[in-house]
């Protein structure tokens, strides 16, 4: 029974794990121990076989790591210890040979001066040979490398006592089930083996009879350290998918570090590029990248450099039974150098022209790699498999941490719904508890009553984002073949100029450099810096800002008296270079105009309080606002200059003999 409030500190001295390991698993930050590693752990300390069938980002690796290095330290404290190869690790794919590397390194911390490990991620097999004569207590390698470096007798397994195969269905989904049992039969039969599984197929009890003896069987459901896993899926017209995708972002509902899968490599780079267009920044992951990039994509990802990942998951096409209609399900053959292979299905005449010829077969992300945050997983493309949905979604809810899965399927596309079908009756369904919190708890109620299939639909309607359509269908319409043909050419040459062996090479011949560097495209993509930003009258009115009020009255962010006064003064700038608002006459006046201009200025209407009312802009002209204007800057008939010359007018026309009762009124004043 699992004690949750048993630290890994006590439990490690209940399982008789070394100091060293202790510290290492403090240092980590490992404070309870996961079900996995809770259940596994004490068998496998003890030497049995294991079968260990649990979701991914359980904590499955630790789970394996731990008593191996434990009986190698064990070991290495006796006298007379003989050097060689312990334990050998096997997983399906390069980038998880990288990671399992670095998870073994944080736990050798305190001992890595007593342990030493070697992975088979990079480098050829010459190099790896040579590293193989150093003797390394632990290999990691996939099963197709391991087995062609037994074959040649790069080393001796007389020594070897661990036989770990971890993601086993995946193992076996990539054809490596006879480098499996090549490998099995050059060990010797007393070696202890662990299996580690995310699914359970026939294929994988075939392989279980072939590797374990009277092995432990763990079927481990979702532990309360587990985090909560929520899916969801949306039926959507496929030319909506994009408009969808802007929306979500631009808006906010997809926050956090993000992981976008399609199922092709053009489609990877047509996503890149549009969300570009937008001001999003984004990365690629596929099969097309040499393996130090792609090392080096997932490592800046994991530290925060970006947030959004769009991968391709090309080597899941076709698993077995468990595969999408109409799906072809031939594998190709390894290829000689273990290095790179087709391995798709073949692609129909439409797909010919974008598919590269060769692909890395060793090259996989969305099973076995921990990425690390990732809140939210989104299937663009819908995967053509139960397994490939399986490990699609486990890159998020790892660790404890809670995540979303949001799957999109075509409308009209019935071989996604028939896969849909299929992945529901194989997901574990929801029972709620307790509505009020919304908190998932599975088992608790009666047995007879059914739960909510996963995923589950997506409350979304898409007429709230129809403002953004023009947007991205003119955008979309710049994002040509070419342009994405283009782009995966930039790609490729940039990661080679980051290769180091280039630039090792570059360093001795920098003319060969420079070629590369001038042979850049002449057109590179347009970006429109003002896509990147979202109009307010865009958004839907319920995820706009709301402003607060105060007495029923907006409440205005008050201006400093320095930037009042610098605005102020713009304006008056402004004006005055106004030919309109800065005019005056000098000269003579008429009679008529002096009267009627006089009769306008002192006529002027009146409030009850007797201010003057202010005359404003009218739709038929801007009279009343230059009348106005005249007025606050003492300009035409407000000037000095006009008041004395209707005073002079005046005196000339008194004194010519032509006297009324106004002009005596004048005269008295």
């Amino acid at each position: 029974m699992l004690d949750e409030h048993e630290s890994f500190q006590m439990a490690g001295k209940k399982w008789g794990l070394d100091d060293r390991l202790t510290k290492a698993i403090a240092k980590l930050g490992f404070v309870y121990p996961t079900l996995v590693q809770a259940k596994c752990l004490p068998f496998a300390l003890e030497g049995k076989d294991v079968l260990v069938h649990a979701r991914t980002g359980s904590g499955k690796t630790a789970s394996y790591c731990l008593p191996v290095i434990q009986k190698i330290l064990q070991e290495k404290g006796l006298k007379n210890c003989p050097r060689g190869v312990r334990a050998v690790i096997l997983v399906p794919t390069r980038e998880l040979c990288g990671q399992v590397l670095e998870q073994l390194e944080a736990l050798l911390y305190y001992c890595k001066d007593a342990v030493t490990a070697l992975s088979f991620a990079d480098e050829n097999l010459e190099t790896q040979q040579a590293w193989l004569r150093e003797q390394p207590d632990i290999v990691i390698s996939t099963p197709l490398r391991a087995a062609k470096h037994l074959q040649s007798g790069h080393f001796d397994t007389a020594e070897v006592h661990t036989l770990i195969v971890d993601e086993a269905d995946l193992v076996l989904s990539y054809g490596y089930a006879n480098d499996v049992k090549t490998i099995v039969e050059k060990l010797p039969k007393t070696c202890q083996s662990l299996l580690m599984s995310a699914t359970l197929s026939d294929d994988l009890e075939k392989l279980r009879r072939v590797v374990l003896r009277n092995p432990v069987l763990l079927r481990l459901e979702t532990g309360k350290t587990d985090g909560k896993l929520q899916q969801f899926y949306l039926t959507i017209p496929a030319k909506d998918k994009d408009l969808l995708l802007y929306a979500m972002i631009k808006l906010g509902i997809i926050t956090g570090k993000a992981l976008f899968f399609v199922n092709d490599v053009e489609t990877c780079y047509r996503k890149k590029l549009i969300m570009e267009q937008f001001g999003i920044h984004a990365a690629v992951l596929n099969a097309e990248l040499p393996f130090n990039s792609r090392q080096h994509i997932i490592r800046e990802f994991n530290q925060g450099v970006f947030d959004i990942l769009i991968a391709t998951d090309e080597s899941m096409y076709g698993v077995g039974p468990n595969t999408a209609p109409g799906v072809d399900d031939d594998r190709d053959s390894h290829s000689e150098d273990g290095d790179s292979s087709s391995d798709e299905a073949a692609p129909t005449s439409k797909e010919k022209s974008v598919q590269p010829n060769k692909l890395d077969k060793e090259y996989g992300v969305s099973r076995g790699v921990d990425f690390h945050g990732v809140t939210i997983v989104v299937n663009l493309d819908f995967p053509r498999s139960i397994e490939a949905y399986t490990h699609r979604i486990g890159r998020t809810a790892r660790g404890g941490s809670n995540g979303t899965a949001i799957s999109l399927i075509e409308d009209g596309n019935f071989d996604e719904l028939k896969m849909l079908a299929m992945i529901q009756e194989e997901q574990p369904r929801l029972y709620f508890d307790d509505l009020a919190n919304g908190e998932v708890v599975k088992g608790l109620q009666s047995e007879h009553e059914e739960g909510a299939y996963q995923p589950s639909p997506l409350e979304f309607n898409i007429g709230d984002i129809e403002g953004f359509r023009y947007r991205v269908e003119d955008t979309k319409r710049s994002v040509t073949r070419v342009a994405v043909k283009a782009a995966r050419v930039r790609e490729l040459k940039q990661e080679m100029l980051n290769s180091a062996r280039l630039k090792d090479h570059f360093k001795e011949n920098p003319q060969d450099l420079q070629i590369l560097q001038h042979a850049a495209p002449l057109k590179p993509h347009l970006v429109k810096k003002h896509l990147a930003h979202v109009p307010e009258y865009l958004i839907p009115a319920d995820m706009r800002p709301k402003t607060k009020v105060i007495g029923n009255k907006k409440k205005r962010k008050k201006r400093s008296t320095a930037s009042y006064s610098t605005a102020a003064q713009k304006k008056n700038m402004n004006q005055k270079q106004d030919p309109l608002q800065s005019f005056s006459y000098d000269g003579d006046i008429a009679g008529d105009s002096v009267e009627t201009d006089e009769a306008e200025r002192e006529g002027e209407q009146r409030h009850a309080d007797g201010s003057a009312v202010r005359a404003t802009t009218t739709e038929h002209g801007t009279t009343g606002r230059h009348k106005e204007w005249q007025r606050r800057h003492k300009k035409g008939v407000y000037s000095k200059k006009f008041k004395t010359a209707v005073k002079n007018k005046k005196r000339k026309t008194i004194n010519a003999g032509h006297v009324n009762a106004k002009d005596i009124q004048f005269r008295r004043s």
